[in-house]
C-alpha cells in the first residue's frame, strides 16, 4: 500500500478515536486497546494487511516503535 493511504487510514482512525473517545470511557476499553484491536485486525491474525518480517524491516520497526513512544509520552488526551 502507498504512503498517502497509509496516511490518510492513520488520519481516519484518529479523528474516530476522537469522535468515540467520550463513548470508550463508559466502556472497560482504554484506547490502547482499541489501536491493539485494529493492530489485530490489520495484521496476519486478521485480514493480512500488514505483514512485515521483523528481520526484513527492523529499520522500520524501530522507527514506528520511536514514534509510538513519543506520541504515548507527549499526548495530553
Amino acid at each position: 500500500m502507498s504512503m498517502p493511504f497509509w496516511s490518510l487510514f492513520l488520519g481516519v482512525l484518529m479523528i474516530t478515536m476522537l469522535l468515540v473517545g467520550k463513548g470508550l470511557t463508559r466502556l472497560p476499553l482504554s484506547n490502547a486497546m482499541v489501536y491493539l484491536g485494529v493492530g489485530y485486525l490489520l495484521g496476519p491474525g486478521g485480514l493480512n494487511v500488514i505483514s512485515l518480517d521483523p528481520t526484513r524491516h527492523a529499520q522500520l520497526l524501530e522507527g514506528v516503535a520511536q514514534i509510538a513512544l513519543l506520541i504515548s509520552l507527549f499526548w495530553s488526551g
